[in-house]
């Protein structure tokens, strides 16, 4: 038990108070609410070790959503030079009670789920009087799943030595407090009662980017409407009904417009697709995961991206794979997305929290499931930072510019560091039928990117830069193109006009270069206001030139374009200085 994987700051930090905790109150129940991707696992197998080594734990219990997530947490152990097992039945401990064995064979971790706590709560309660036991509730908003979950999981860690709950979605859907977590009731601004939850760490969204734990997501929003035709069953008159995202109605249904016949969808699509090209311009592994309603919904959306892809050159090599709770072996397909060639995998809700395939840079939200916790996992899918990339590495997200979706996304770094506990709903609705659908039409409009907060319409701007500098394409985002180009004036008429007839503008792409390097530099942190003209002494040094004046050449200016290009890709590693 030696062995152990190098942490992050953050997670060195973290296991400092955690000791503190565990010193000052052996009976507490932290909380670490870490965003999605942020490394809570490893940080979880250090503090097990710790305890293993330091205070005498016999058996370390990992309650875990799913069976795909106890087997990376066995891995996880592994790494440490711990040995876990995640495949144990209820059937194997009951017979060793009965047989008077020792009731975990030896094992130093099981790692369980949630309903196989609470199928038999009482054996591992046994577990933990027995032996000295070290219990860790991953993605502990999951004990709110069921009743019986959260009562399995609480008798449990009371008669626990050692207690963690982990969650990169510390929310409650059913208002309640949260199973093995301090939390405190409060009256939001509604006067409604909401319990927010008291981690011991917290670890925003916002952090894990600047620490380099996550890599920064782009939201493109997509706008648009659908009409749909009904029947009424009763007197057999035709009626309408509209859905108009720009209407910013919280109550209108995604179901309808994400027909994958209709123009919304494939424009959808069409969004995703490019991106993955972007991206797998410099990242040839990255990959796209698409969420569906359902699985014949996820069927028909598997057949529009093929048919697509066989229409253009550049993703004619994009393979699609679709993995539903049917599907044969689908956690083995899951697991295997790691190191697989997959171009796409299209699901309904099998790749959520805990999987970590970190090569997915592309996410299609086609689904019309509107709730916070289950938007923050999606998300959760993108934003692990791969150490074989350099500092260029983002995700982008194409979803349905619902006004609920919207505030999702607005809101997603404030979310996760607030831990706020409501109450949500599924927006589903009961009732009879009453009436036999007859045909449905959709149609998209001016859809936008959201970056870090920011919001923009102006996606005609980020092609025009990414024409004059198709090198950047895919190592940086819309946004920033969008704002370099604003920056240059590369918009309407007067970039065109600004090129002579004879060729390219190599003057104006020299000035926009610049302008692009200095606005990675600001949003990496540099705060110099000369930065715009240490940039230009730096290129005008680079090629031996004083300034750009008059009479400098086309093949100078050229020059100096791809010093700044491979000054920007520096930067983005964090090999540049400009001083």
């Amino acid at each position: 038990m030696s062995k152990t994987p190098t942490l992050r700051e953050w997670q060195r930090s973290a296991i400092e108070k955690l000791l503190k905790n565990w010193d000052e109150s052996p009976d507490s129940r932290p909380l670490v609410a870490a965003c999605p991707g942020a490394g809570k696992t490893l940080f979880s197998c250090a503090a097990a070790q710790w305890l293993l080594i330091n205070k005498g734990v016999e058996v370390v219990i990992v309650v875990c959503p799913t069976v795909n997530i106890k087997a990376q947490w066995k891995e996880q152990f592994n790494r440490f030079s711990i040995d876990a097992v995640d495949e144990a039945s209820n059937e194997a401990f009951r017979t060793r009670r009965s047989n008077g064995s020792h009731l975990t064979g030896g094992r130093t971790v099981i790692c369980l789920t949630y309903n196989q706590i609470s199928i038999d709560k009482g054996l591992f309660v046994e577990i933990c009087r027995r032996y000295k036991t070290f219990v860790i509730a991953d993605e502990v908003h999951h004990a709110d799943d069921s009743a019986a979950f959260g009562e399995a999981l609480s008798d449990i860690a009371h008669q626990a030595s050692f207690r963690l709950a982990l969650s990169g979605t510390p929310f409650n859907s059913t208002g309640g407090a949260l199973a093995m977590c301090e939390s405190t009731e409060e009256l939001n601004d509604v006067g409604r009662l909401v319990r927010k939850a008291k981690p011991l760490v917290r670890y925003s969204y916002g952090e894990a980017i600047r620490d380099m734990a996550c890599r920064p997501v782009e939201f493109v929003k997509v706008m648009g409407q659908s009409v749909s035709t009904y029947r009424s069953l009763a007197d057999n008159s035709l009626f309408q009904r509209l859905i108009d995202l720009a209407r910013h109605n919280k109550t209108d249904s995604l179901g309808a417009i994400l027909d994958p016949n209709g123009d919304f969808m494939r424009d959808m699509v069409l969004d995703a697709l490019k991106a993955l090209g972007d991206i797998r311009r410099h990242d040839k592994s990255a990959g796209m995961l698409v969420v569906a309603k359902d699985k014949d919904h996820g069927a028909a959306v598997a057949r529009l991206i093929e048919s697509m892809c066989k229409k253009n050159d550049a993703w004619k090599l994009f393979s699609v794979l679709e993995i539903y709770n049917d599907t044969p072996k689908a956690h083995e397909r899951i697991k295997a997305l790691n190191n697989d060639s997959t171009s796409i995998v299209i699901t309904v809700r099998m790749i959520s929290e805990g999987v970590d395939v970190k090569r997915l840079r592309v996410g299609l939200y086609a689904t019309d499931y509107l709730t916070q916790m289950f938007f923050i996992q999606f998300v959760g899918r993108f934003i692990r930072w791969e150490d074989r990339l350099d500092g260029s590495q983002h995700a982008r997200i194409i979803i349905p510019g619902h006004v609920t979706l919207l505030e999702f996304a607005r809101e997603i770094e404030k979310m996760v560091d607030e831990a706020l506990i409501p109450e949500e709903t599924d927006g589903g609705g009961g009732g009879g039928i009453k009436n036999e659908f007859v045909s449905n039409e959709t149609k998209k409009n001016a859809d936008g990117v959201m970056w870090r907060g920011k919001e923009t319409l102006d996606r005609d701007l980020a092609e025009a830069f990414f024409k004059a500098h198709p090198s950047l394409r895919g190592t940086i985002s819309e946004y920033q193109a969008i704002q370099a180009a604003k920056d240059a004036n590369m918009n309407g008429a007067s970039h065109q006009s600004s090129a002579p007839a004879g060729g390219e503008n190599w003057r104006k792409k020299n000035e926009t270069i610049v302008r692009a390097a200095v606005r990675i530099m600001k949003a990496n942190g540099e705060t110099d206001e000369n930065l715009f003209a240490k940039v230009q002494r730096r290129a005008n040094a680079a090629v031996g030139i004083d300034k750009v004046d008059d009479l400098i050449t086309d093949e100078k200016l050229i020059e100096r374009h791809q010093f700044l290009l491979n000054l920007i890709r520096a930067i983005r590693k964090g090999d540049a200085n400009v001083d």
